[in-house]
């Protein structure tokens, strides 16, 4: 969302504006939750705003150098196979011990999984869209997505608990709204209006790394990789990222 060009002057916004003391406000009205870390959560990343990608940068940056250009290369790699892997899971998840590896400093939405009544998340756990965005797909680019993304949906978990019990959805709600108006500080309203500054983690991450413009290459990939189960256009990507530096 935000280019390597434009990254730095918003964090440092971000920071002169207190607008990180913002998130952990709105962090504290969740409950601290335990779980058995199988990593279900982890299968459908839930999304982040910009202010919040800004506050895992720097984790990132900071606190784990030797994960750079891992990071960087499994954010690209899901940004574009997302919607055609279904087994395409958060790249800030350590595969060996379903840990979070930003877990600190996790955005809200991850925060909130689990946190819900079971009734309540299924009300709200829809298939993003994919049907209209498979259509779209079919008639400007020639392709649909697999079934069995389609059919996906993130399986509610029992295993988050706290000692608070379930929280309100309205509470979730009013704090995804108030981390959306952090963002609007940052990049005109009408984009955060559109929910398009709200989007999966490993988004954010690709398109600081190799700039907004791959959106527009992000169909070819896909109708590539599916079309021959591989795609080269993808490996130079990949290999981009490699020269990113934090």
């Amino acid at each position: 969302m935000l280019p390597i060009s434009k990254l730095y002057s918003a964090q440092a916004f971000a920071e002169t504006n207190r607008l990180f003391d913002q998130l952990d406000k709105v962090y504290a009205k969740l409950p601290m939750t335990t779980c058995k870390r199988c990593g279900t959560c982890c299968s459908d990343p839930p999304p982040a705003t910009i202010v919040e990608f800004l506050n895992v940068y720097r984790y990132v940056r900071d606190n784990l150098p030797e994960r750079h250009k891992e990071l960087v290369r499994k954010s690209a790699e899901f940004f574009f196979l997302d919607l055609v892997k279904v087994e395409m899971r958060c790249p800030f998840l350590n595969e060996e011990d379903n840990r979070c590896l930003v877990y600190e400093v996790r955005p809200f939405s991850c925060r909130a999984y689990g946190q819900l009544t079971e009734d309540e998340f299924n009300k709200r756990n829809t298939t993003r869209m994919l049907g209209e965005i498979s259509e779209h797909y079919w008639k400007e680019f020639g392709f649909s997505l697999p079934q069995e993304v389609l059919d996906f949906k993130l399986p509610y978990c029992p295993d988050v608990q706290n000692p608070e019990g379930k929280v309100d959805g309205e509470l979730v709600d009013a704090g995804l709204v108030y981390l959306l108006e952090q963002d609007a500080k940052i990049v005109p309203a009408q984009i955060v209006y559109e929910q398009a500054t709200l989007i999966p983690l490993a988004y954010h991450m690709a398109m600081t790394a190799l700039a907004d413009g791959i959106r527009a290459k992000r169909p070819e990939v896909m109708k590539e990789y599916l079309e021959k189960g591989e795609s080269p256009l993808l490996e130079k990507f990949l290999d981009r990222t490699e020269r990113f530096k934090f």
